[in-house]
């Protein structure tokens, strides 16, 4: 069974250009998804020749191009290019290129996983919710905008919020905010 730690849907695959690539943060973690000929593959947003992000949003094209160093990747995160390249060893190419994540996808969506092992792909690794998924159509779903609030809270507030299970109406006035009758009657018909 597929948990959200280890990955999970990180974009539609609409969303990523045809031949380019589409940059995200997913649970802190800087990606990298690139299409081509259909193709989806899911690197790393980080140069490794330096550390930081290759791609700050999209970036369309058959190349990737390092901004400050000249170094080009392909979309298959290999090295294609690096300038002066004579002055670093024969290896630099094949040993450089962008990490990549497993990736699948499913329902219109980009899934990737952290751990490396996807096995037989992610409707087998989602199990029986991806009949519940399948229920809602994933695939004919659109994207209508994007919104991301930063609210200063404690991690243990959201943890304890989704433990908490359902709330009845009313369920957190405080006591004294309450008024309870003084007598109780009751009513019973014959």
């Amino acid at each position: 069974m597929l948990s959200l730690a280890d990955g999970g849907p990180v974009a539609r695959i609409d969303e990523i250009p045809s031949t380019g690539a589409l940059a995200r943060t997913v649970a802190g973690r800087p990606i990298l998804l690139t299409q081509q000929n259909g193709n989806v593959s899911c690197f790393y947003n980080v140069r490794a020749h330096r550390g930081s992000s290759l791609v700050d949003d999209e970036s369309s094209g058959r190349f990737l191009k390092c901004q400050f160093h000249g170094w080009t990747y392909g979309l298959d995160g290999r090295v294609v290019a690096v300038p002066g390249e004579k002055r670093f060893a024969r290896t630099l190419r094949g040993q450089c290129g962008l990490e990549e994540l497993v990736t699948d996808a499913w329902g219109g969506w980009a899934w990737i996983r952290y751990d490396g092992e996807l096995g037989q792909g992610i409707a087998a690794s989602l199990g029986s919710m991806a009949d519940e998924i399948g229920r809602y159509r994933p695939e004919c779903q659109q994207i209508w905008g994007r919104r991301m609030d930063e609210v200063p809270l404690n991690w243990k507030a959201t943890i304890q919020v989704s433990e908490a299970g359902p709330t009845i109406p009313g369920g957190h006035l405080r006591w004294r905010d309450v008024n309870l009758p003084t007598t109780l009657s009751s009513s019973t018909t014959t």
